[in-house]
């Protein structure tokens, strides 16, 4: 009863604010090295200087790194507010191997429990780009590569984690009890929640959305001209993670998927006209 309730009422979250206001905390100082020297347009002409401003301004190649820490209650949007009221987290910003994640406080939030939100520019393509390695970057994830590097994308990771745990928050824990529930069973398939991949369950779908969202409100004059395999590549995560992950499921599994991400993206006006499947 309680999912039918909630992907009956289930929205989208306005989150902008906040996405800006960690951004910049975070991100900004890097994303401006990484979009001047051309390499987020492909452009490599620039690179020995890009790899010289880089390792003024990361440690070692591998080694991961927080750009800034904090908690939950630095937000400032309503939805973020009232989340942080019931359900305050660490945020931390950086290089991370594991990546961008949501971590609720484990099973129903106990008093003094808390949870941890993390969101990562991507370590493994730094890593190729500040080696020289590009060349070992297949074509057909050219493009997907060179977009892990834009402001876009860590917009969209932000937005992405932010509304898996407001939504968390909101809706009386359940991805927090899920995860436990796995977790005391030692069966990470409860996750999926009877999917063939936890990437088509109702609370991945809606994260991508918030994503995609995002990504929407900084191309708005271009959105009408974009097809969805181009989301796919300036929301990387989409194309470079959740796409290869299904691909091994068959291309049924990737249909199901574009089916359920296009359904929503109606719903919530995000489908540009040339987004059709």
């Amino acid at each position: 009863m309680r999912l039918k309730q909630f992907l009956l009422t289930e929205k989208t979250f306005n989150v902008g604010k906040d996405v800006d206001l960690l951004f910049n905390l975070g991100f900004k100082k890097i994303t401006n090295i990484l979009e001047k020297s051309g390499i987020t347009k492909g452009d490599v002409s620039n690179l020995e200087k890009l790899i010289s401003d880089l390792n003024r301004f990361l440690p070692t190649i591998g080694s991961e790194t927080t750009f800034h820490k904090t908690d939950s209650s630095i937000l400032q949007t309503p939805d973020a507010i009232k989340a942080h009221l019931v359900n305050p987290v660490d945020i931390r910003l950086g290089l991370f191997t594991i990546g961008s994640f949501y971590r609720p406080a484990t099973g129903s939030i106990r008093p003094g429990g808390k949870g941890f939100l993390q969101v990562s520019l991507n370590l493994s393509a730094l890593n190729v780009l500040r080696s020289k390695q590009i060349g070992l970057v297949s074509r057909r994830k050219m493009n997907t590569f060179f977009a892990e590097f834009t402001a876009d994308r860590i917009r969209s990771a932000i937005a992405h984690e932010l509304s898996h745990w407001i939504s968390d928050s909101h809706h009386n824990f359940y991805m927090s009890n899920i995860i436990q529930i796995a977790k005391d069973l030692n069966s990470m398939e409860i996750a999926k929640l009877g999917k063939k991949n936890i990437n088509l369950t109702h609370f991945e779908i809606d994260a991508v959305i918030h994503g995609i969202k995002q990504l929407k409100s900084t191309n708005k004059e271009i959105w009408d001209t974009l097809t969805l395999d181009d989301v796919f590549t300036k929301y990387s995560s989409i194309g470079s993670v959740i796409m290869d992950n299904l691909e091994k499921l068959g291309p049924d599994v990737v249909n199901i998927y574009k089916k359920l991400l296009v359904k929503r993206m109606v719903r919530e006006k995000l489908l540009g006209k040339n987004m059709r499947l």
